[in-house]
């Protein structure tokens, strides 16, 4: 590519610039091998790098934003997960939530996502209750394999 032609078989385009023919290599893109001219008689160097602009004056220059806690969405979705772990889920996520809480009062710590360490420590203690109601009760209603009777009902007066 050139601003002059460089040979009997350049062409030039619509752009205004010379094209070599089809399959010539020139040793640098953009200088013809007699050495290319721009218009104004200066020569074709290429473009440079893009010059860096900066902030335009009176805009502020780029905002950092709060950070989010990863460990108040890690409580949550732990949490979550503790429905299909055993409840071993909400036990972590408990712990996780409340260390995320500790973290939201310190000045320099995240500004964001304590809702998601609040939601973990509250699945967390509402799987940690249910599966202690659950054992309370499964114990309750089974039945002693010494007198047939059912737990919870052995040590009435009425026997049963």
């Amino acid at each position: 590519m050139s601003w002059t032609s460089q040979g009997p078989d350049w062409w030039q385009a619509s752009d205004g610039k010379w094209y070599p023919p089809p399959g010539v290599v020139t040793a640098n893109p953009g200088v013809g091998p007699y050495g290319s001219q721009v218009p104004g008689g200066q020569p074709n160097v290429g473009y440079g790098p893009a010059p860096s602009y900066g902030i335009a004056p009176g805009y502020p220059g780029p905002v950092a934003t709060p950070g989010k806690s990863g460990l108040a969405i890690a409580s949550m979705v732990v949490s979550i997960a503790g429905i299909v772990s055993c409840g071993l889920g909400f036990i972590v996520g408990l712990i996780l939530g409340i260390v995320a809480l500790g973290q939201f009062s310190k000045p320099d710590g995240p500004k964001e996502g304590k809702g998601f360490a609040i939601a973990g420590v509250i699945v967390g203690l509402a799987g940690i209750v249910l599966i202690l109601v659950g054992v309370l009760l499964a114990y309750l209603t089974s039945y002693n394999c010494q007198t047939g009777m059912p737990h919870g009902w052995c040590n009435t007066p009425y026997g049963y």
